[in-house]
């Protein structure tokens, strides 16, 4: 085997696990001693309703982050996705006083105290460990886009139905958060949602333009959105290249976020034996390949629906073997090396 080629992947991959502790004894030993890019923390795992999964309490939370960034090789990401109020999964009922408000409670107040927010939330985080949040919304509230015309209850965590009010709180959290060196905040989700797509992409061009932002990474939806493309976003070529990079001009560091538990993937995905929710693998196949060649640099692989990390080692297996068949160009592995060697050097992550 390719060690340098293994090692390569593995820098691209985001991956979630089962437990509060790390060990000798771990199963992402090797893994973070062959530089995996990073780790996401959650609170809840979807394979047996298990709450408190990676989380305890903020004295837990800060030695495993500790023991995670020991035991790798290289400087980790090590990520949640908090977007403020419930939505974290550092919850005050865990002892935690991140409680930041959430992107509507910030939009009551305004532009400043919005950025303020973002830089103590980025604050609190890192004292804990936590350098990544996949928390910078720059979704659109649905309201009256949605068919059956009742707002979602996915409204609450965003800023404004409107693309510029929205644009100019989304880039006044990020750049708050982007005051803590060390911290990187990541804009999300790219063309997810019932909103129409050229409202959402209007949104994402005005925040990426700003001047006064630095928008260094932006996560992309693994939903399917048929305004743009037959194929989950993340794999789809005119979405990334065509939209994010030439029109939008984006030249940073793009995500996936995690296919596991998008809407790409349903019920029918999963097999009731061995594993009841282990990804249809011929699914999971084409998903991986085709993102890495729709211009994706990291992906998020949560093995949030298994109490293993076998959704881990069948992403760095598939895409191995895709490399060496030629069904993924090798250049495309080098170059997302090279731009997440760029942003991690560009926040503080080294």
């Amino acid at each position: 085997m390719d060690l340098d080629l293994k090692r390569k992947i593995l820098r691209m991959l985001i991956s979630g696990f089962y437990g509060k502790i790390i060990n000798i004894m771990s199963d992402l030993n090797p893994y973070l001693k062959l530089d995996i890019g990073g780790i996401i923390l959650y609170d809840h795992h979807a394979y047996n309703n298990k709450y408190k999964l990676n989380v305890s309490n903020p004295e837990q939370i800060a030695a495993l982050t500790h023991e995670l960034q020991t035991r790798s090789t290289t400087p980790l990401m090590i990520a949640i996705a908090d977007e403020g109020g419930s939505r974290t999964p550092l919850k005050s009922d865990y002892g935690f006083k991140l409680d930041h408000k959430t992107p509507t409670a910030q939009a009551k107040k305004g532009p400043l105290h919005t950025y303020n927010s973002g830089k103590e939330m980025a604050s609190n985080l890192l004292e804990l460990g936590i350098n990544t949040n996949f928390g910078v919304v720059g979704n659109l509230k649905e309201g009256k886009f949605r068919p059956s015309n009742k707002s979602s209850s996915e409204d609450k965590f965003c800023y404004s139905i409107k693309p510029r009010e929205t644009a100019l709180l989304a880039e006044r959290f990020h750049s708050g958060a982007s005051t803590v060196d060390g911290f990187a905040p990541v804009l999300k989700t790219f063309l997810k949602g019932n909103v129409p797509a050229q409202m959402q992409i209007d949104t994402f061009k005005k925040i990426i333009n700003n001047p006064l932002s630095d928008i260094g990474s932006v996560l992309v939806s693994c939903d399917i959105n048929d305004e743009i493309d037959i194929v989950p976003v993340a794999c789809s070529e005119f979405a990334i290249n065509k939209i994010l990079r030439e029109e939008i001009g984006f030249d940073g560091l793009i995500i996936a976020e995690d296919y596991e538990t998008s809407t790409a993937v349903n019920e029918e995905d999963f097999k009731r034996f061995p594993e009841p929710h282990e990804i249809d693998q011929k699914k999971y196949k084409k998903y991986l390949i085709s993102a890495i060649n729709a211009g994706v640099n990291m992906l998020i692989i949560s093995n949030n629906k298994l109490a293993t990390l076998k959704h881990l080692e069948n992403a760095v297996r598939i895409i191995y073997d895709a490399v060496e068949l030629g069904d993924i160009d090798r250049s495309l592995i080098e170059e997302s090396c090279e731009k997440i060697a760029k942003y991690k050097a560009s926040r503080g992550l080294v």
